[in-house]
């Protein structure tokens, strides 16, 4: 969480990967969902009051109060991945894939009506045949970061610019902005 205070992640503990939390400073785990399908991809919101996460193509929200889940898409005509909040809570990013395809594009769900559901879906990225994942806001929700074909790329939504960030062997994967605007993000180096 942004205060430091939680840590979300996905264990498969009690059979099907389902999302949890517990404190950063440790300390026991409590279950988060339930649902029967694979559980992945925990973003938890600005205001901390709920968590989106994919289950089977689909994107879903708990409300942490109350663990109500409902599915925000539904995974027929496309199907969504590693869903991210921008920073005013009003709008998700995910990668999107149409079914039988290889590769994912990146779609803006926004707005958010009040009920929580996706009133659109735009495509802010889509490459024909470069697989784009695990996009992620920068903390001012002018620009998003992902992933295309192993490297770094941002997005400077206005304008529509992309531009690369990382190259060379390294491998990127789960790009994340820090609040104060850094980015940090896993790689390998097959060498």
């Amino acid at each position: 969480t942004p205060d430091g205070r939680q840590i979300f992640f996905v264990s498969d503990r009690g059979g099907g990967p389902q999302v949890y939390r517990m404190p950063a400073a440790g300390g026991n785990a409590e279950r988060v969902t339930f649902t029967g399908a694979y559980n992945i991809s925990p973003a938890l919101s600005p205001d901390g009051r709920r968590v989106a996460f994919t289950m089977g193509g689909r994107v879903g929200l708990v409300d942490l109060a109350s663990g109500d889940v409902r599915v925000f898409t539904f995974g027929i005509d496309v199907k969504d991945a590693t869903p991210a909040w921008r920073p005013d809570g009003q709008a998700l990013v995910v990668s999107s894939r149409q079914p039988g395809e290889s590769a994912s594009d990146i779609m803006l769900l926004d707005p958010l009506d009040p009920t929580g559901q996706a009133t659109g879906r735009l495509p802010l990225v889509t490459t024909r045949g470069l697989d784009e994942t695990e996009p992620v806001f920068t903390p001012d929700g002018q620009a998003v970061i992902f992933v295309r074909e192993d490297n770094l790329f941002r997005l400077e939504i206005a304008s529509g610019r992309t531009r690369r960030l990382t190259g060379g062997f390294r491998k990127w994967r789960q790009p994340r902005m820090l609040p104060d605007g850094r980015l940090l993000g896993l790689w390998r180096e097959e060498k």
